[in-house]
């Protein structure tokens, strides 16, 4: 979503593969990460294989949901204004149609 508004046309579906392949590399990192870091010592230290792996794939998740708090907490709605409000578009409730008009943007798909 952010690259497709964040980049130009003409190079919008470099901006937007290049963030995909990062992210692929990073999701197949973490689960070598893992394994290494986090899974073999625990079983070193005693943990069954099976929870020491439960326990080690909950790190990630306790990660992913303390960036999704920053990235609501800390960063902008729009490139002006911190926080985005529909009252300042003249409308005080979103409705089913202004749903319908933002999904005709392709830049949305």
């Amino acid at each position: 979503f952010w690259c497709s508004l964040m980049f130009a046309p003409n190079v919008v579906a470099t901006a937007n593969a290049s963030a995909a392949g990062w992210g692929n590399l990073g999701g197949g990192v973490a689960q070598l990460l893992m394994q290494l870091l986090l899974f073999q010592p625990m079983v070193n230290a005693g943990l069954s294989p099976d929870k020491a792996w439960r326990i080690s794939m909950m790190f990630p998740a306790w990660l992913f949901l303390i960036c999704a708090a920053c990235v609501k907490l800390y960063c902008w709605d729009t490139p002006t204004k911190r926080r985005f409000t529909p009252a300042e578009t003249g409308k005080t409730q979103a409705s089913l149609w202004d749903y319908v008009e933002v999904l005709k943007d392709a830049r949305v798909w």
